[in-house]
């Protein structure tokens, strides 16, 4: 359901291709293959589908370790704590600035 959220806000707001990275390894496949799902999520793999084609033209959608997902891991504890719903457009929350830069600094590598 969050994956669902995530693609929502990206349609409403990215207008270029996208890289969806996640740590969870079967939504991941069900989101690239071509064929119907089963799961009991197909229903939400069916949206975000319908989504990312309605308005991206080319999506990649991969798989990532949990060590590569640390900045999303540390937004859903923050968002675990909150009592609202927050976006950040433009600047990140303080409790990931230092892994932003790190995740920046092996980008550039």
């Amino acid at each position: 359901m969050d994956c669902l959220k995530g693609v929502q806000r990206l349609t409403e707001w990215v207008k270029k291709p996208a890289v969806i990275e996640s740590d969870c390894h079967n939504p991941m496949l069900a989101l690239n293959s071509e064929s119907d799902n089963r799961a009991s999520f197909s229903n939400i793999v069916k949206e975000i589908k319908c989504n990312l084609s309605a308005i991206l033209k080319v999506t990649v959608v991969c798989k990532v370790g949990r060590k590569c997902n640390r900045v999303a891991h540390e937004l859903a504890q923050l968002a675990k704590r909150s009592l609202h719903s927050v976006v950040w457009r433009d600047q990140a929350p303080s409790c990931i600035h230092e892994l932003l830069c790190y995740d920046c600094k092996q980008l550039s590598k």
